[in-house]
C-alpha cells in the first residue's frame, strides 16, 4: 500500500509535532512528574487528616480555587503597599547569611559549570 504526496506530508507533519512534543520539549515530563508528585502528596496528605480537618481543607482549597484572582490581587497590592519592608527583610537576612549564600552559589555554579561541560562533551 503506497502513499500520496500529500498524504506523506500529513504524516511527516504529525510526526514533527509528536516529536516536539516528547523529544523537543525536555521540560514535559519534568513537569508531568512534577505534577504527579504533588497530586500524590495531596492525597497523601489528605488521607491523613480525620473527617473535620478534611473538610475543612477541602473548603479551602475549594475557597482558593474560586477567588484565585482576588487572592493574587491582595497579595499583589500588600507586596506594593509593603515593599520597603520586604526588601528590608531581605537585605538583612542576605547582610547576616552572605557567607552561607556565597558558599551556596559556589556550589551551583560548580555543578552547573560541570552539567554544561557533559552536555557540550555529549553534543561533540
Amino acid at each position: 500500500m503506497s502513499f500520496t504526496a500529500d498524504e506523506l506530508a500529513v504524516m511527516r507533519q504529525a510526526d514533527e509535532e509528536i516529536e516536539w512534543e516528547f523529544e523537543a520539549n525536555p521540560y514535559r515530563a519534568a513537569q508531568e512528574h512534577n505534577d504527579l508528585a504533588k497530586e500524590l502528596d495531596r492525597y497523601a496528605t489528605v488521607a491523613a487528616m480525620d473527617v473535620q480537618q478534611r473538610r475543612i481543607a477541602e473548603r479551602k482549597r475549594k475557597y482558593r480555587a474560586e477567588h484565585k484572582e482576588e487572592i493574587a490581587d491582595y497579595q499583589h497590592k500588600y507586596y506594593k503597599e509593603h515593599r520597603e519592608a520586604i526588601m528590608e527583610r531581605q537585605r538583612k537576612y542576605n547582610a547576616e547569611h552572605k557567607a552561607e549564600i556565597a558558599e551556596y552559589m559556589r556550589e551551583y555554579m560548580r555543578k552547573y559549570r560541570e552539567k554544561i561541560r557533559r552536555e557540550r562533551a555529549a553534543a561533540t
